[in-house]
C-alpha cells in the first residue's frame, strides 16, 4: 500500500508539473501572416492590412530618404509600382509625376511650392527607370 501511495504522489507532483509547464507556456497569438489567421480573415480586412503594410513600408522608405512625393497623403503608386517616390523631385525639374500624384494635384494635394496644378503632367507608363522614361507620353488631364 505505501508503494501505491508513494506512486500516486509521484503521479500528481508530475501532474502538477506539467499543468505548470503548459500553463506558463504562452500559445502563439495568429498573426496575420500564418495561415489559418489568413483564411479566417474577411476581404475588408485583408485590405485593411494592406493598406497598414503599405503605410508602414512608405515611412520607412522616407526614413530611408527614398519617398519624397509631392502630395498629401502621398501617393501609393511610386511604392507599389517602383520602391521609392521623386515625384516632388520631378516636379522641381519639370518632368512628369506618377498618375496618382497628378490626380492628388488636379485635386488641391499639391504641396511643392511654385507649382500650378495645371503645370503637373503625367505618364501611364511612369518609372523611376531614367528620366528619358519619364518624358514619354505625358498627359496634362
Amino acid at each position: 500500500m505505501r508503494k501505491l501511495t508513494l506512486f500516486s504522489l509521484l503521479i500528481l507532483i508530475s501532474l502538477f508539473f506539467a499543468a505548470c509547464q503548459w500553463a506558463s507556456t504562452p500559445s502563439p497569438a495568429p498573426t496575420a501572416t500564418t495561415p489559418a489567421a489568413e483564411k479566417s480573415l474577411s476581404a475588408k480586412e485583408h485590405l485593411e492590412q494592406a493598406k497598414l503594410h503599405l503605410k508602414e513600408a512608405k515611412e520607412k522608405l522616407d526614413k530611408e530618404g527614398s519617398y519624397d512625393c509631392c502630395i498629401e497623403p502621398d501617393c501609393d503608386w511610386c511604392a507599389l509600382k517602383e520602391g521609392s517616390c521623386p515625384c516632388a523631385k520631378q516636379l522641381k525639374a519639370h518632368k512628369p509625376v506618377c498618375p496618382d500624384c497628378k490626380f492628388g494635384w488636379e485635386h488641391g494635394k499639391g504641396h511643392v511650392e511654385g507649382v500650378k496644378p495645371e503645370d503637373v503632367t503625367t505618364s501611364l507608363e511612369h518609372s523611376h527607370g531614367g528620366a528619358e522614361e519619364h518624358g514619354k507620353h505625358e498627359h496634362k488631364h
